[in-house]
């Protein structure tokens, strides 16, 4: 991000990833895709007999929650 705020290029970011790459003092702009926006499918696997297969599912909670905080933000910069 220090990169393109230096004003050598451009990047993608992830909605989810702009709580923490998007902050204020770098000055950016985010510009989100026109519809049909680009998409991915993120998934966490694990084997079955994992001891931190409770800590895992938490995991997978989290970042199942960050991405509609990431488009509030987005919708918020937009405004």
């Amino acid at each position: 991000m220090q990169t393109v705020a230096a004003g050598a290029g451009l990047t993608l970011v992830p909605r989810m990833a702009l709580g923490v790459e998007g902050r204020p003092e770098l000055g950016l702009e985010f510009v989100p895709f026109p519809a049909p926006a680009p998409g991915r499918t993120v998934c966490l696997a694990w084997r079955r007999a994992s001891p931190r297969g409770g800590e895992l599912r938490l995991l997978g909670e989290e970042l199942a929650q960050g991405a509609p905080r990431a488009d509030r933000l987005l919708r918020a910069r937009q405004t």
